[in-house]
């Protein structure tokens, strides 16, 4: 088998491509995001839960479990948004949130690669690090192969051999272009968070296209 190469460079031109193209779509993108992954916690501190009577608290916890239940949809719909995006399609704001049909695989395949790269962090770290690369494009399995969670697992597994230091040096990358964002007072998010999961996605195509 010829073995696969990828290109960093690629990944993150294609991003920023895609990006300076549907930028006022993605910013909002990135915004209903970001609304949704820490409402619940700005909502919390807000109280003093001491002071609060036990009804409130009740209904506090069950709105924290429905938004918890929109970010996972929210995951699967920024997938299924970078997907389209490498297909030359202009996806809808409404991916977002239709993605119930994905749910229950996404969340299991997401749990059983969060133990595997805990497990693997505590015991001996380096496994910890291949698992969290080797596994990482578990999301994509699900949403366009409709994989099971174990069988989305495997299929990353199987598209990353031979590329894990390469793959590695990409979320670097990636978490390095993020950093800037946030030095940028935060706004430059609006761009970079665009540009990573969309060449994150790019690299996706190249595995599975290889692989």
């Amino acid at each position: 088998m010829q073995k696969q190469r990828l290109s960093i460079g690629s990944a993150i031109d294609f991003g920023w491509e895609q990006t300076k193209k549907h930028f006022w779509f993605l910013a909002l993108v990135v915004v209903i995001t970001m609304v949704i992954g820490y409402l619940p916690g700005i909502v919390g501190d807000a109280f003093d839960e001491d002071m609060l009577p036990m009804i409130v608290i009740v209904f506090l916890v069950i709105g924290a479990f429905f938004m918890w239940i929109a970010q996972m949809l929210v995951s699967v719909g920024l997938v299924r948004i970078s997907l389209s995006l490498v297909d030359g399609k202009k996806p809808k704001l409404g991916i977002l949130f239709d993605n119930f049909g994905y749910f229950l695989n996404y969340l299991a395949a997401s749990i059983l690669y969060g133990l595997a790269t805990l497990g693997g962090l505590l015991f001996f770290v380096v496994p910890g690090i291949i698992f969290w690369v080797r596994f990482q494009f578990y999301s994509y399995a699900v949403v366009e192969e409709h994989a099971s969670p174990i069988a989305a697992l495997k299929r990353s597994w199987s598209m990353t051999r031979g590329v894990t230091w390469q793959v590695i040096l990409l979320n670097f990358a990636m978490i390095g272009i993020n950093l800037i964002g946030v030095l940028l007072l935060g706004v430059g998010l609006l761009w970079s968070i665009p540009v990573s999961f969309i060449g994150m996605a790019h690299v996706y195509r190249q595995l599975r296209k290889n692989g």
